[in-house]
């Protein structure tokens, strides 16, 4: 438990940083078209929200690709199992997608908020 919690804290300071980038970038490209602060927030909080629930849909697709549902899968559907090669990793990919995707709802809620 505890060598999760710090494989967590690890990660998001990263995923922050990642999600932070993204909202920069949306907002630098928005004001160059709109060039209306209050314009820019609205488009910026819209954005960033479709573009956070983006993010947790690939998390969540990444993470069907792992172990326990490739099992739960393949006993629902009496199908073989996916490669190897495709599952391991796919949980740790899934977390940061996740993370990110959720840090950019967050976001997008305190835009939304000025």
């Amino acid at each position: 438990m505890k060598n999760e919690a710090r494989a967590l804290l690890k990660i998001i300071p990263i995923c922050l940083l990642y999600s932070l980038i993204i909202v920069l970038v949306n907002l630098v490209v928005i004001f160059i078209f709109t060039q209306n602060i209050i314009q820019m927030l609205y488009l910026a909080s819209f954005l960033v929200l479709i573009e956070g629930g983006l993010a947790l849909i690939a998390g969540a697709g990444i993470a069907l690709y792992s172990p326990i549902f490739n099992k739960i899968f393949g006993k629902i559907t009496y199908s073989e199992s996916l490669e190897i090669n495709r599952q391991r990793g796919s949980e740790s990919q899934a977390e940061k997608w996740v993370i990110v995707g959720g840090l950019l709802v967050i976001e997008a809620l305190i835009i939304s908020a000025f």
